[in-house]
């Protein structure tokens, strides 16, 4: 079973293949858009557009798996109706906030765009309507970091100690170009959503392995 990386820009699907290579996995990196900006206005404007751009991405593969390495792209979609046209497994990060659902009572989210933010609390309050939601909303920050932009670690600990300040359990980064990012002095619980996702393919692959 081959291994496919897909991610909104080249950044955050190339990103998804360097920490599989870490764990010793070969994949490729699929890119559904040029720039995050190009990518945040399919999300708000045309999401069957981006739907038509995914299904001819990805429909040449056969039987593969695919790792949707991208919050946005994880909620933009209906990834169970591009699934039934493409003969594969796909893994997204829904499943890493049904988690989070389940195990805090207040999170800050970080996302890349407001669209996403939006769709995000939308999921998680669905499944606990008792959720108490800190979002924040930064597609400047992610353009920064494409551009290795040395602030943007500053931001992310700003944004970090204003969720303590507010009393947030945990800080998401809602987002996958904030991946790599460390914190300073942490004392809240700092959620990578992507690296989450990884360890749930690695215990797929385990799983199905042991079947065969």
């Amino acid at each position: 079973m081959k291994i496919h990386v897909v991610g909104g820009t080249k950044f955050d699907s190339q990103l998804g293949v360097n920490i599989l290579t870490s764990h010793k996995l070969a994949s490729s990196p699929i890119a559904i858009s040029s720039t995050p900006y190009q990518q945040t206005q399919m999300q708000s404007n045309d999401v069957l557009r981006l739907e038509k751009i995914i299904y001819s991405k990805l429909s040449k593969y056969n039987e593969d798996m695919f790792m949707i390495f991208c919050n946005s792209l994880s909620f933009a979609v209906d990834w169970n109706r591009i699934s039934k046209h493409v003969n594969c497994n796909f893994l997204n990060l829904t499943s890493v906030y049904e988690l989070l659902a389940c195990n805090y009572s207040k999170i800050a989210v970080l996302a890349a765009n407001n669209i996403t933010l939006h769709r995000i609390c939308k999921f998680l309050t669905k499944l606990s309507p008792g959720i108490s939601i800190i979002g924040f909303s930064m597609l400047p920050l992610v353009e920064w970091v494409e551009k290795r932009d040395s602030r943007v670690e500053k931001v992310l600990n700003n944004l970090m100690q204003l969720s303590i300040e507010l009393g947030a359990e945990a800080f998401v980064l809602g987002c996958t170009h904030f991946e790599f990012y460390s914190f300073k002095n942490e004392t809240i619980k700092i959620i990578y959503p992507g690296k989450i996702l990884v360890d749930q393919l690695l215990k797929f692959l385990q799983e199905n392995s042991e079947e065969e």
